[in-house]
C-alpha cells in the first residue's frame, strides 16, 4: 500500500508581558508581573490510499522490478474465455481519515514575587485559560459522535511558591500548580494508523476531553 498526506498548518501567536517593580525599598526582587498570550492554528489534512492486490496468487521472490513488471500486472492470461489476473490497484481511501480542524487558545496571568521576611519569598499568581479546539472529518456519513471532536472550557489555574532559606547554600521549596493536559486536533479526529511493527491500529477519538493536573 502507498500512503499519500498532506497536511496544511496556518498558524498565528502573540505574546506580551509587563513587569513592574514593587515595594523595592523592602527588597530589590519584589515585583508584579502580568500579561497575555493567544494562539490560532487552521489544519486541512488530507490522506489517500492505494493498495497492489496479487490475485493470482504469484509470490514475490525479492526482485520488485519483476513482481511489477507489465506482463505481472491485469490481465496476464486468457484460457478458455477466462482471464486470469496478475496485480491491480485498488483505491483503499478512507474519507473519514481525511479532516479539517481549528484551534483557538487565549490566557491572561497574573503574578507577584514578594520577600515576606528575611528568609520566606512568596511567588505566586493565576492564569485563567481558554481552550476552543474543534475537528471535522471529511467523511459526512459519519454519524456525530464520530464525525466532529470539540474542546470548550475556560480554566483558572492557580500556581503558588514558597522559598524558605535554611542557610546561605541551601532552600526548602513547598509548590503547588495547575496545569492542564491537551490532546491535539489528530487525536479528537477519527483519524486511524497503524504502527509498521506490528503494532495494533490506533485511532483518534472526538469524545477526548482536556485534562486538568495538580502539581506538588
Amino acid at each position: 500500500s502507498h500512503f499519500f498526506r498532506d497536511l496544511s498548518d496556518d498558524q498565528a501567536e502573540g505574546k506580551i508581558d509587563f513587569t513592574l517593580p514593587i515595594l523595592q525599598d523592602k527588597n530589590k526582587g519584589n515585583k508584579i508581573k502580568f500579561g497575555g498570550s493567544y494562539f490560532r492554528k487552521d489544519r486541512d489534512f488530507n490522506e489517500f490510499i492505494y493498495s497492489v492486490y496479487n490475485q493470482a496468487g504469484n509470490n514475490y521472490n525479492g526482485d520488485a522490478t519483476a513482481y511489477f513488471a507489465d506482463d505481472n500486472q491485469g490481465v496476464i492470461s486468457s484460457e478458455s474465455d477466462r482471464n486470469t489476473i496478475g496485480l491491480y490497484l485498488v483505491d483503499n481511501t478512507r474519507l473519514e481519515n481525511s479532516y479539517t480542524g481549528q484551534t483557538n487558545i487565549w490566557a491572561t496571568y497574573g503574578m507577584a514575587t514578594f520577600q515576606i521576611t528575611e528568609k520566606l519569598k512568596f511567588i505566586g499568581g493565576a492564569r485563567l485559560e481558554s481552550t476552543d479546539i474543534a475537528v471535522e472529518s471529511k467523511d459526512e456519513n459519519l454519524d456525530s459522535l464520530r464525525r466532529f471532536g470539540n474542546i470548550e472550557a475556560l480554566d483558572l489555574l492557580p500556581s503558588i511558591n514558597l522559598v524558605y532559606g535554611l542557610n546561605e547554600t541551601m532552600n526548602l521549596r513547598v509548590a503547588y500548580t495547575n496545569t492542564l493536559a491537551r490532546p491535539n486536533m489528530r487525536e479528537i479526529a477519527p483519524f486511524a494508523s497503524f504502527g509498521f511493527i506490528g503494532d495494533p491500529p490506533t485511532s483518534g477519538n472526538p469524545q477526548l476531553l482536556r485534562t486538568r493536573v495538580n502539581n506538588f
